[in-house]
């Protein structure tokens, strides 16, 4: 199965500017556990986070990828694994996150393991 959440305000401290820099991103209390512990179950994690800061030049993808770099380094050092994060900002992977549990119906467990695979 899938499991989709959103990264800032659900997994890490949120910023009313963002997080701009490395050493402003901390991941909340728990939270690298909880990853770890849904991969460790058997779930696949997809961490759905829009970063526009990026398109307005306000946040360099050098620093977007050292912030989830560390982000996947935490979840790996409390036991997680499989941490795949893709998608360019802007191309709606927080509101397909938000949306998705609406919009799809539920699936059988056979079904979801097919979708996810």
């Amino acid at each position: 199965m899938l499991v989709l959440l959103d990264r800032d305000g659900v997994l890490n401290r949120d910023m009313k500017t963002g997080i701009l820099r490395l050493e402003d991103f901390e991941l909340l209390a728990g939270a690298a556990q909880a990853l770890a512990r849904l991969t460790q179950a058997g779930f696949r994690l997809a961490i759905c986070t829009n970063q526009s800061a990026v398109g307005r030049g306000r946040l360099p993808l050098a620093t977007l990828d050292a912030i989830h770099a560390r982000l996947t380094q935490e979840v790996a050092a409390a036991g997680g694994h499989h941490l795949l994060m893709v998608g360019p900002p802007g191309a709606g992977k927080t509101l397909l996150a938000e949306r998705l549990p609406g919009i799809l119906p539920d699936l059988a467990d056979e079904d979801s393991l097919e979708v996810t695979s």
